[in-house]
């Protein structure tokens, strides 16, 4: 399992929150910061035809960084 931390701005992380809602792509933890798993975004890009968190972060792809993203 590979997993890469990135830090953002709070506005930022809320913005994904708000793009995305589904907990089975991303979750936030307790102190803040908010899990992506790439595979299931991966899948959810392809079917929304979206690429939210990229657009918000200004990031290449998020799949091809890790197998998770944990935006601090």
């Amino acid at each position: 399992m590979n997993i890469k931390d990135i830090s953002i701005s709070n506005n930022k992380k809320k913005q994904i929150l708000s793009a995305i809602s589904d907990h089975s792509i991303l979750f936030q933890e307790e102190n803040g910061d908010i899990v992506v798993d790439t595979q299931a975004y991966q899948t959810y890009k392809e079917e929304k035809g979206l690429a939210p968190i990229e657009e918000i972060t200004e990031l290449e792809s998020l799949e091809e960084l890790a197998d998770y993203v944990v935006f601090q």
